[in-house]
């Protein structure tokens, strides 16, 4: 059960995390966490370091016990305080979660050093945005909304996540037009989300190039290789080649490229032609994930798979 904050002043416990036996009073906004100072200092190198500067003789003290407060928001110390101390709470991938969950734990695990939590909240997040390394590979953890794209952006940005944003940058550009994206949001808890100006570029300016650029260049692969080896019916096929490429043409209309889903194999070309098409087809949609960091102003594929595989081992 989470904790409720009263409209009044009066401080509210958390009753999930008040352990009666532990001497640490954790205080985040208006919410109490009673919890172990051991169990907190041997965990987090940070909080280990926190608490062991002595108190002075009037600091503050709730039920005999000495007050940390902590400037993070009582939603995300209470799922990261739950992470720490309840191991069923957020288990590893496969186990299903949610975002506000993975936002809190991956954001307070990040900023006060609990690496096995961070890893854990990075595996759960890259599930849903595949990249090229083996979350691309992975079943979703948990089930994004739009209302998650921009701060999955920020939080991306904040714990140097940039492997996953390739995914998302490509997902929100094509979900939010440019006075959404410049106006900012209004987040999945209220709060008002503005990107900063550098990824604001970077959303326009690829989805510019995927609406333009890329999509002429995608679309190409209708014609290459432009003489087929073996094809039974040249003039025919040449025919229905063009007929796709006017059809994909007038379907686009400020799609992006890979939103048009087409079936090669339904073409009425001959068995050989069909068979190149889908070969080109398939190394089109390669082509276009390897530029899409590129396309948003990223490092390359090699370079963000370096980025996870040191932040994943």
């Amino acid at each position: 059960m989470s904790a409720k904050v009263s409209p009044s002043s009066e401080p509210q416990r958390c009753p999930d995390l008040w352990f009666a036996d532990c001497g640490l009073i954790v205080r985040a906004g208006n919410v109490l966490f009673r919890v172990s100072r051991e169990m907190l200092g041997a965990r987090s190198p940070v909080f280990a370091d926190m608490l062991s500067f002595p108190q002075p003789d009037d600091a503050e003290r709730i039920e005999d016990c000495p007050v940390v407060d902590l400037p993070d928001t009582a939603r995300e110390v209470e799922v990261f305080f739950k992470a720490l101390f309840n191991h069923d709470f957020f288990k590893p991938h496969p186990a299903k979660t949610d975002y506000p969950t993975i936002e809190g734990v991956l954001r307070l695990s990040n900023k006060y050093e609990v690496d096995s939590l961070r890893k854990r909240a990075l595996i759960h997040l890259g599930s849903c945005f595949a990249g090229e390394r083996h979350t691309a590979l992975m079943e979703s953890s948990w089930s994004p909304s739009r209302v998650h794209l921009p701060s999955i952006i920020i939080l991306c940005r904040e714990v140097s996540a940039l492997w996953i944003l390739p995914t998302v940058f490509r997902t929100y550009a094509q979900l939010y037009d440019y006075r959404d994206i410049l106006r900012g949001h209004t987040s999945f808890d209220g709060r008002r989300i503005l990107l900063g100006q550098k990824d604001q570029l970077a959303v326009l300016t690829g989805a510019l190039a995927l609406r333009t650029r890329k999509t002429s260049e995608f679309w190409d692969f209708i014609w290459y290789p432009e003489e087929i080896e073996g094809c039974a019916s040249v003039l025919g096929c040449l025919a229905a080649r063009n007929r796709l490429r006017r059809s994909v043409e007038k379907a686009q209309r400020g799609r992006f490229p890979d939103d048009i889903v087409i079936h090669p194999d339904k073409l009425k070309t001959c068995r050989v032609c069909k068979a190149a098409l889908q070969k080109s087809y398939q190394l089109a949609k390669k082509k276009l994930n390897q530029s899409m960091p590129e396309i948003f102003g990223l490092p390359d594929w090699k370079t963000l798979n370096a980025m996870e595989a040191s932040a994943l081992e």
